[in-house]
């Protein structure tokens, strides 16, 4: 069923990045610091096999950023948002890094936000 559904999203959309390897990137970033955390390993595992054989249906830059992004390295932005986000940071600092994240790109950063926050929910539902 995962792989179905990274199929669909993989490579679809337009830009530079497409929408659904950004929304990608912020889901991988969410998960990236549980990766070894029991109930998100083996999901994690299973990103690390599915998503490689799919990232032909990409562009060179995005296949080279979603493939950083199971290597664990993100945007500086992303960063600190997910920094704030698993501190006691106080809810102006999580909105201006949120911010932050949709500033990029025409749409990279928001499709990236809505990837980060469906990790989000994966995680507060598995753990």
């Amino acid at each position: 069923m995962m792989d179905a559904q990274l199929a669909k999203i993989i490579g679809f959309g337009h830009g530079l990045t497409p929408d659904g390897d950004d929304y990608l990137l912020g889901y991988l970033a969410a998960l990236w610091s549980w990766r070894e955390v029991e109930g998100i390993a083996l999901h994690w595992e299973n990103l690390q096999n599915a998503v490689p054989p799919l990232l032909s249906r990409t562009n060179d830059i995005s296949r080279h950023y979603v493939t950083r992004g199971l290597e664990g390295h993100f945007s500086e932005p992303i960063y600190q948002l997910i920094q704030l986000l698993y501190s006691n940071a106080q809810t102006t600092q999580i909105r201006t890094a949120a911010l932050g994240v949709m500033q990029f790109g025409s749409s990279s950063g928001v499709d990236c936000l809505a990837g980060l926050l469906h990790g989000l929910r994966t995680l507060k539902a598995t753990l």
